[in-house]
């Protein structure tokens, strides 16, 4: 399904979406504070979310409270049925696909939109190509369980790289110099987000108990050391200020750290004796992770209301990562 259709399916489903007048210049901003340069050349991309799916997300946050973690973890993981168009593939066979798309978009990278006087358009068609087909591949296919989390992570940052290449190619056009950088910075946080899914996808193999504990240690020493996420994760009324770009900020970082933990589990997957308590905090960390896209999405829209309730939904779902954790190390 292409973007044309998925947004008019999102219209009908939830109405058009009203964008605050500031909605843009609230956006650079975030994304100028998170540029990255790579090895001294910038890459294309798009950003996180759209407006509109991350309000989509925050509605099935709130859902996901009211049915329960569980339900709507069985829900994802099933929701998707077989079809002629959805293949089922074997984890050999989709390590093999996404290692082959992503080198495809690696190669199709070069540094053709740093400034204006570049052939950016031309260049970013070419890194678009084999983002869609990357993105196409993912959309028909079904992939093994151990990789569920993970992979609708890997959709959502190859689909931000291309909305973010069409946003620099439009920026471009219009010769906005500030735009097209804010639109590269985004990708090269897209990008370095899929090369890392990717590389836990690649190594996957099942660990060792010992070994596998020491991932779960690490990971928890991780969230615990993490200032913002010790921050966002305190009950009650949110302390992120709606007008504060340290509360972006600390939502991007607390959501790097959710997905490294993520990525971890699956590079070094469970044996078999804690598959079923690591199944619950691979559901857990899921649920954190929308909750703080929906933070992000409210954050960028200035609507306090939606922040307050997906931070809510960051506290309990991250208060259940705590208990899995303990009592997968118990």
């Amino acid at each position: 399904m292409n973007e044309t259709k998925i947004r008019q399916r999102l219209r009908d489903a939830v109405g058009e979406s009203r964008v605050p007048p500031d909605l843009r210049s609230r956006i650079e901003a975030l994304l100028m504070s998170s540029e990255r340069v790579i090895g001294g050349s910038s890459m294309f991309g798009f950003g996180r979310t759209g407006q509109l799916a991350a309000a989509v997300l925050a509605i099935l946050i709130v859902g996901a409270l009211v049915i329960g973690v569980r339900a709507w973890h069985d829900n994802f993981v099933n929701s998707r049925p077989a079809t002629p168009t959805v293949q089922e593939k074997t984890t050999p066979q989709y390590q093999a696909m996404v290692g082959t798309d992503e080198q495809n978009v690696l190669n199709a990278q070069s540094n053709k939109c740093s400034t204006l006087g570049d052939g950016c358009p031309a260049a970013a068609a070419r890194v678009i190509a084999p983002l869609q087909k990357w993105l196409d591949d993912l959309d028909g296919t079904r992939p093994p369980t151990r990789f569920a989390y993970v992979d609708a992570g890997l959709r959502r940052h190859v689909a931000a790289c291309i909305k973010y290449l069409n946003a620099a190619v439009t920026a471009y056009n219009a010769q906005d110099q500030n735009g097209m950088d804010a639109a590269i910075s985004a990708a090269v946080n897209e990008r370095d987000a899929f090369e890392i899914e990717v590389g836990d996808i690649v190594a996957s193999g099942q660990a060792s108990v010992p070994v596998y504990s020491s991932v779960i240690q690490s990971g928890q020493s991780s969230l615990l050391t993490c200032g913002a996420c010790q921050s966002l994760t305190k009950s009650g009324h949110i302390s992120c200020a709606i007008t504060d770009l340290t509360c972006a900020n600390e939502i991007a970082k607390m959501m790097e750290n959710v997905e490294a933990f993520q990525g971890d589990l699956v590079r070094d997957f469970a044996p078999d004796s804690l598959a079923s308590k690591d199944a619950r905090l691979q559901a857990d960390l899921w649920a954190v992770d929308q909750a703080l896209v929906a933070m992000q999405s409210a954050w960028s829209a200035n609507d306090n209301g939606t922040l307050q309730t997906a931070h809510d939904a960051v506290t309990q779902a991250f208060a259940r990562v705590e208990t899995d954790i303990a009592a997968i190390l118990s």
